[in-house]
């Protein structure tokens, strides 16, 4: 997950360089921090030189629906537990659209109540490496 890690790095290191430049736009996303959700964009503009790019991380993990960097940044590289991965999962462009899942397929076919051959998939997590994931027709294999 480093390249995830290293992806939102340079989007910060982007976003902090439009903010030097006072770029409007990039200066309206530091609301996303909790101490500059009001401010008004002349107090944004004011503040835009002595933002640094700890603060931009913030902004980026904030968007992403974390509580700050280090919750992010720890949840993406596995070296937290994670109960609650913000809005990763689920961008709230997605909101109104949710996937179950579930372990085996008896069960999604039980819940879902449609007849056999309705469009349900089945992922397996490939045992070698613990992290390769495999869609396969559902009908292929019930196994689960």
């Amino acid at each position: 997950m480093t390249d995830a890690i290293q992806e939102l790095k340079v989007r910060a290191a982007i976003l902090h360089g439009r903010v030097r430049a006072r770029d409007k736009r990039a200066l309206a996303r530091l609301r996303a921090l909790p101490p500059l959700r009001r401010a008004a964009d002349r107090e944004l503009l004011a503040l835009a030189g002595a933002i640094r790019r700890r603060h931009c991380l913030a902004v980026i993990a904030a968007e992403l629906g974390f509580p700050d960097w280090t919750v992010a940044r720890r949840v993406i590289t596995g070296e937290d537990v994670a109960v609650d991965f913000g809005t990763l999962l689920c961008p709230p462009r997605c909101g109104g659209h949710i996937n179950r899942w579930y372990a085996r397929y008896d069960d999604a076919t039980a819940v879902q109540g449609g007849p056999e051959g309705t469009a349900l998939r089945s992922f397996a997590i490939d045992g070698r490496d613990g992290r390769s994931l495999r869609m396969t027709d559902a009908t292929d294999d019930r196994s689960g």
